[in-house]
């Protein structure tokens, strides 16, 4: 008897063909669900932290566009030799207005014109930013810095310290740049011992970006709805 014989599509993948990078993909649309909860609260936000704004739009056009450049595999570390260095001056001008004194402004504008300083003769000499001494001098300035407000704040605030909205923007901060700093130092030695292993704890840094700006989420979602002064 004869057998029917049926053509079978053809199952095969294209081996040129890239996977979806699904956190990539995440991590844009996390992003932008943050800036546009702040940007709709934008009249109720304190002037000081209007500074801390500008760096969350900069943070996310850098890393929206540094994202959609890993999908397609194009190179994307040149986009944080300009974003690092104008984080660092917003965060420092966003600290200086938060603590309001002259004394703090002085000293702040100060290590930011020795972070430049340092950051150009290094960058002269063709070290990546992400293994610059610049970078864990900006990170420590960040770090000290925000902790001091910190505590400031939990001896200042009326409500309960975690219903401020100040205190998710300040540990946010301080969580990611306090625990950069160890992860840069050991980079720079893993790099050229055992460059695999280094690039395969980079996922410290996805963890961190998840936990910085989902505290920002939340920082946001305790901003007043009505505008407030400054």
């Amino acid at each position: 008897s004869a057998e029917l014989q049926v053509d079978r599509p053809s199952c095969q993948i294209d081996p040129t063909a890239r996977p979806i990078n699904t956190l990539a993909i995440l991590k844009i649309l996390f992003m932008s669900a943050v800036f546009i909860q702040w940007t709709l609260r934008l009249r109720s936000m304190p002037f000081a932290q209007r500074f801390f704004f500008a760096q969350l739009a900069l943070a996310m056009v850098v890393e929206n566009t540094s994202g959609i450049l890993f999908i397609f595999d194009h190179e994307n570390s040149v986009l944080y030799n300009f974003y690092i260095p104008l984080e660092f001056a917003l965060l420092c001008a966003f600290a200086a207005f938060s603590f309001r004194s002259r004394l703090v402004h002085a000293v702040l504008l100060l290590v930011v014109v020795c972070y430049g300083v340092v950051l150009f003769l290094e960058l002269r000499q063709g070290t990546p930013i992400i293994f610059t001494k610049s970078l864990l001098l900006a990170y420590a300035t960040l770090t000290i810095t925000f902790s001091v407000l910190l505590v400031r704040l939990a001896g200042s605030t009326e409500v309960r310290l975690w219903k401020d909205q100040r205190f998710w923007v300040y540990l946010s901060i301080v969580v990611f740049t306090g625990a950069v700093i160890p992860y840069v130092g050991l980079m720079n030695h893993l790099y050229t011992s055992d460059p695999a292993l280094a690039k395969s704890l980079f996922g410290i840094i996805e963890v961190l970006f998840f936990l910085r700006y989902g505290m920002v989420w939340l920082a946001g979602a305790l901003l007043p709805r009505s505008p407030v002064r400054a």
